[in-house]
């Protein structure tokens, strides 16, 4: 596999297919060209080839931006600007591209298009534009009452009342973008309530596996999209035990033939495995198999990718270029390409929060405490604290320590402790306590006992509960003051903290761990 070659193909065909001579594209090999676009706005005068899928050809503008163009950001701003000249009704509403004159005399009304108007508005979401919007919208889709009582969503509005299994998928996921983006707006009825009803909807239609979308054939090549837009929506209401996320991986490993989907029509065997794949990458944040999983797939699919790149549509163009940035980016919330689907860091964030609230104090926990608490310093300093150690031998053999990671750091708290307060640092050696009961003075000995010049002379004390908080600074103090080192103690509510405010404020952590520090320095 040669990245460097790879990223150059998916370059070209980014820039020079998707947009060349002056034309866009949603899906590379279909000729849809929408005569009956300028019911959109009647001054659209670009040659534009468009296909319903407006948000592939986003996705693809995306793509392009992480192979570092130079004009990639000039197109994601005119996509955001044509996505906003479709809209009517005040730029709220999308009609329907296969509206007809007739019809609509039929029946006295405009035929707006619900799933083309939740992707438009998730557009409009990554852009400057006032959330005012997005919020008429949902109010107006509130008001007119077009959820249908099973929760489910109509594909335009000459079926209001019907249900759509895409255009649910499509709602929810734009509901769920909005209410990240604006947990504080005021709506009509709570957005949390709108959502969780289209879950309903989607979990009573959701059979053997999947969303039935026409045939076995279609069901299959289509399914890995939807699930890409669900995905954070049920990892976030439901957990990543749900039915719908828990047997994934398993139905991969079920379709998959030599790491290939199976499917009649070969010609899209590649695709689709491609769009399965870039599913799993989500997967492998959960477990060591699941990542196995993903890996094994990723690996497979970009050593025989070149011959098929040229077939590829937008999203499958994303796809690999999220592919490759995880042969270097392990975690998902690093991966830049994924804030069109969810704000990664906010997403990630409440799952380890809810995750360590579960985990029950006690020595038949303690070994997923210790996991769960790299996952929290992972997220918490990436690219700060590297390359985590498990169990880690140290001092020629005679020790362990919990946790050790390499002080990566070229500014903030912990470049600091070098620079700022002479603390040898070259490794943050970490112990874990998951104790139903106070830490006392053993707990911080035996880190102490950890330390040392060569390794670093500075440690965090991870444990559940710290009530009497004077008491333990007193002990961190005594430390210093023999000569033993430096020690934090964060218990679970110094990391939901820090977990919260990093999503807000990623300075915060620095503002955060200094107070700690001068208040057992002084």
């Amino acid at each position: 596999m040669n990245k460097d070659i790879i990223l150059s193909r998916l370059r070209e065909l980014l820039a020079d297919s998707q947009f060349s001579k002056g034309t866009l594209r949603g899906q590379f090999g279909t000729k849809t060209d929408f005569k009956s676009r300028r019911q959109y706005h009647d001054n659209v005068q670009e040659d534009i080839i468009l296909t319903p899928q407006l948000f592939l050809t986003y996705m693809g503008a995306q793509a392009l931006k992480y192979t570092k163009h130079a004009e990639s950001v000039t197109r994601i701003e005119w996509i955001e600007s044509f996505t906003k000249s479709c809209l009517s009704h005040n730029f709220v509403m999308m009609l329907t591209p296969f509206q007809s004159p007739e019809r609509d005399e039929q029946h006295g009304e405009e035929a707006i298009n619900y799933r083309h108007t939740a992707m438009a508005h998730s557009i409009l979401l990554d852009s400057s534009e006032s959330p005012d919007v997005s919020r008429e919208l949902i109010n107006k889709l509130i008001d007119e009452r077009v959820q249908s009582p099973q929760g489910g969503w109509p594909e335009w509005s000459l079926n209001k009342g019907s249900n759509n299994i895409i255009a649910s998928v499509y709602m929810a996921h734009f509901l769920f973008k909005f209410q990240n983006k604006y947990p504080n707006a005021s709506l009509d009825k709570p957005i949390d309530d709108i959502i969780r009803d289209t879950l309903v909807y989607l979990n009573s239609n959701h059979i053997n596996g999947f969303w039935k979308q026409g045939n076995r054939e279609s069901t299959i090549r289509f399914y890995p999209t939807l699930y890409l837009l669900a995905f954070p929506i049920y990892l976030y209401y439901e957990g990543k035990n749900c039915k719908i996320i828990s047997e994934y991986p398993k139905m991969v490993r079920q379709l998959s033939r030599d790491y290939y989907i199976s499917l009649e029509e070969e010609k899209k065997v590649f695709r689709t495995t491609l769009r399965y794949v870039l599913n799993l990458y989500f997967h492998s944040y959960f477990s060591k198999d699941q990542r196995t999983l993903f890996e094994n797939h990723r690996d497979r699919l970009l050593n025989g990718i070149v011959p098929h790149l040229s077939g590829l549509n937008s999203h499958e163009l994303f796809g690999a270029c999220v592919l490759i940035d995880s042969l270097d980016h392990y975690e998902v919330h690093d991966n830049e390409c994924f804030h069109i689907f969810f704000e990664n860091s906010r997403l990630i964030g409440s799952l380890l929060i809810n995750e360590l609230k579960q985990i029950e104090p006690g020595s038949h926990n303690a070994n997923r405490y210790h996991d769960h608490v790299i996952k929290i310093f992972n997220f918490l300093f990436h690219r700060t604290l590297e390359n985590p150690k498990k169990e880690q031998i140290i001092d020629g053999g005679s020790k362990r320590a919990d946790i050790v990671y390499f002080n990566a750091s070229k500014d903030g708290f912990f470049h600091n402790l070098s620079f700022k307060y002479n603390i040898p640092s070259p490794y943050i050696i970490i112990e874990c306590k998951n104790y139903g009961k106070e830490i006392e003075n053993p707990e911080l000995d035996q880190l102490a006992g950890r330390l040392s010049a060569n390794s670093g002379m500075f440690g965090i004390l991870s444990c559940r509960m710290i009530h009497d908080k004077n008491k333990i600074k007193g002990l961190c103090r005594s430390l210093i003051s023999k000569g033993k080192g430096y020690i934090l103690a964060l218990d679970d509510s110094d990391l939901i903290t820090l977990i919260e405010r990093k999503i807000e404020d990623p300075n915060y952590i620095n503002e955060y761990l200094e107070l700690k520090m001068r208040d057992i320095l002084l």
